[in-house]
């Protein structure tokens, strides 16, 4: 048990909240499979086994515990072929090469000790195999900071040296810049991650799927985390445990919320009564339609209008609202 501080136990709590989608074995294995092996169903879930996240490194400070934000071992027969991790990005960070290959690094020490230890107890070496990671880049634009351990060092070092400097590069996964043909290759719920982050990156607004969720309240945390906006948290908490959740069940409780919200801030701000009622207007315009087009399989119209005043003008005038 944990005693340390309840909020950065909170948020720690929260943050592995963030990771447990892609810790579900359909999606890591249907992100490898889209991404990665362009759609071909090379990774199977039953095929992946939970592993350690945490390693140790030695510092001038001592020894600091890291931790992987996701990774599986990929097993065939048994026997383990690799062990792929995913690490989540928002941001650019520069010293990302450096931090991966501390964790590929961490893996392959952890083995070298274990094949040490079966040659001196069972007379007999463990295979050693790959370890590979890939950054999901959930960022607007394409990575284009520093992807490989040549572009982190220093300029001052003798260029003599240079031949004999190993690299090592980054795996990116630009998320935010899947193409139509990923997208399609995605199968879990990783495809509405995916499809939320695109649609966003090429026009600034977002038309929510109503392809139902297998893990609805993880896809709202990892949505939260990677977004900064804790209403779809909020949604994910909503409705955790339920079934026959999709991306547009989260936009009405969305749309509750800031209806709710919107109110305790006019109370406590003491905005006009005038401008108050603007608001719940605005808002019951919103659920009416939405109440007109769900029947009808046109929810989707709703969310445009979001953005859209003239979507929004087209409606109100088609159902005379």
């Amino acid at each position: 048990m944990n005693h340390g501080h309840p909020n950065k136990q909170a948020s720690r709590e929260k943050d592995a909240a963030t990771k447990i989608l892609e810790d579900f074995n359909d999606v890591f294995a249907d992100i490898l499979n889209a991404y990665v092996f362009d759609g071909k169903d090379v990774v199977r879930e039953d095929s992946l086994q939970h592993t350690s996240l945490i390693s140790q490194i030695k510092a001038l400070q001592g020894a600091r515990s890291q931790e992987r934000d996701v990774a599986k071992l990929w097993t065939d027969g048994g026997i383990i072929v690799a062990l792929i991790g995913l690490e989540n990005q928002a941001a650019k960070d520069e010293l990302m090469p450096l931090r991966v290959i501390s964790y590929d690094a961490a893996v392959y020490k952890s083995q070298v000790i274990e094949r040490d230890d079966a040659r001196r107890e069972k007379g007999q070496a463990t295979p050693i195999y790959p370890v590979v990671t890939f950054v999901l880049n959930f960022g607007a634009y394409r990575w284009r900071t520093k992807q490989s351990l040549k572009e982190c060092l220093a300029a001052n070092y003798p260029k003599e040296l240079e031949p004999y400097i190993n690299d090592y590069t980054l795996n990116i996964i630009d998320v935010a810049h899947s193409t139509p043909e990923q997208l399609e290759r995605l199968k879990s719920d990783f495809r509405v991650i995916a499809d939320y982050f695109a649609q966003i990156q090429k026009g600034g607004s977002y038309t929510p799927s109503a392809q139902t969720l297998d893990h609805p309240y993880e896809v709202g945390m990892l949505l939260s985390a990677m977004t900064g906006d804790p209403s779809y948290e909020a949604a994910a908490c909503q409705h955790r445990g339920e079934e026959n959740v999709s991306m547009c069940t989260f936009a009405q409780s969305m749309i509750n919320q800031g209806r709710m919200e919107g109110r305790v801030e006019g109370r406590r701000e003491g905005r006009a009564e005038g401008r108050m009622e603007g608001r719940e207007e605005r808002d019951a315009l919103y659920a009416k339609l939405l109440g007109i087009l769900a029947p009808l399989g046109r929810e989707q119209e709703i969310f445009v209008s979001f953005s859209d005043p003239d979507k929004l003008d087209e409606l109100r005038k088609e159902f005379s609202v």
